[in-house]
């Protein structure tokens, strides 16, 4: 099931990569890997009962059905964090260093003297 994931998804990608756009799977957009997990798994299960061909039908019909219905209702799944670097970093502070000898603050940079 890994291994027709993962080449469902990769061979997205790489189109997506061709025609100079960003990967559709990276996008947030309808639901590209779990229906290849899904058609992987139709296609497991059908060798599993020792009918590959049928497997092999089933899962293009399973897989054209389920992009189709995915594209045009848009379903997607729940879409991660909106973390940006700018947004994600404004809490860590650079501070300067503190000259442990004389408590005061010392060169921000080490090697670096203060004038």
């Amino acid at each position: 099931m890994l291994l027709g994931t993962i080449t469902a998804v990769g061979g997205s990608a790489v189109r997506d990569l061709l025609r100079g756009r960003v990967p559709a799977v990276l996008g947030g957009n309808a639901l590209y890997a779990t229906v290849a997990v899904a058609v992987a798994g139709v296609f497991v299960l059908c060798s599993y009962l020792d009918a590959p061909s049928v497997g092999i039908v089933a899962g293009i019909l399973l897989g054209l059905v389920l992009r189709t219905l995915a594209h045009r209702r848009g379903w997607q799944l729940p879409g991660g964090l909106g973390l940006e670097p700018s947004t994600a970093l404004r809490s860590v502070r650079v501070k300067p260093r503190r000259d442990s000898q004389t408590g005061t603050e010392g060169p921000e940079e080490p090697g670096k003297e203060k004038p």
